[in-house]
C-alpha cells in the first residue's frame, strides 16, 4: 500500500521560493557539509506530501516550514505536528532509490534514532521532482522501529558514521500492515 500525492502549484512555487533562498545561503549549509538541490526539493516534497495526507486523514496540522535556521537555531523537531502526534518526514529521491532501493537516513544523534518516543511516527516518501510527485510509502511509529530494531547501517561507507538507515524491505518483514501504516 502506498499513496501519490501531486505537489499543487502555490505550493511547487513556495518550494521553489525556498529552494532558491536557500542556495543564495550556501555559506551557512556548506559549513554543515553542504547539501546538493535535489535534496532541498526532496524534503520540502515530501513535507507537503504528508501535510496533505494528514489533511486528508481530518488532522489539523502545522504547515510545512519553509524557514531557513542558523545552524543554532537548528533543531532534530518534528516536522509537523497534529495535536499530540509528532510526524518526522523522510524523503528519498528517484535517484537515491534506483541505487539504495527504498531506504531513509536519519542523523545518528536524532532523538527518534536513539530511544523510542511515544506519539512520534515516520512519514517514509519517495519523490520524483520532475514529476511534482511524492509517494508515501509507510507511516510506522519510531517505537515500533526501536521494538524491532529496525535502523540500520547505511550502505554507502561515507554517511556510516553520521547516520542510521531505515531499509522499506526490512520494516515490510517486521511489521505488520497495521503498524507499516500507523495513520
Amino acid at each position: 500500500m502506498s499513496k501519490t500525492y501531486q505537489i499543487k502549484e502555490d505550493d511547487y512555487e513556495k518550494i521553489r521560493e525556498f529552494v532558491q533562498k536557500r542556495k543564495e545561503d550556501a555559506k551557512l549549509y556548506m559549513r554543515r557539509g553542504g547539501f546538493r538541490e535535489e535534496d532541498i526539493w526532496v524534503g520540502a516534497m515530501a513535507e507537503f506530501a504528508t501535510y496533505y495526507y494528514l489533511r486528508e486523514k481530518g488532522e489539523d496540522c502545522s504547515a510545512p516550514d519553509l524557514t531557513i535556521y542558523s545552524a543554532k537555531e537548528k533543531s532534530y523537531d518534528a516536522d509537523i505536528r497534529c495535536n499530540s502526534r509528532f510526524y518526522h518526514v523522510k524523503g528519498q529521491s528517484l535517484r537515491s532509490q534506483k541505487l539504495y532501493g527504498d531506504s531513509w537516513l536519519l542523523q545518528r544523534y536524532d532523538k527518534i534514532a536513539q530511544k523510542p518516543i511515544k506519539r512520534h511516527y515516520l512519514i517514509l516518501c519517495t519523490v520524483d521532482v520532475d514529476n511534482k510527485e511524492v509517494t508515501i510509502k509507510a507511516t510506522p511509529s519510531v517505537n515500533s522501529i526501536h521494538y524491532y530494531e529496525l535502523f540500520g547501517e547505511c550502505k554507502h561507507p561515507a554517511f556510516r558514521r553520521t547516520k542510521r538507515a531505515l531499509y522499506l524491505s526490512q520494516i515490510s518483514d517486521k511489521l505488520s500492515k497495521t503498524q507499516l501504516w500507523r495513520i
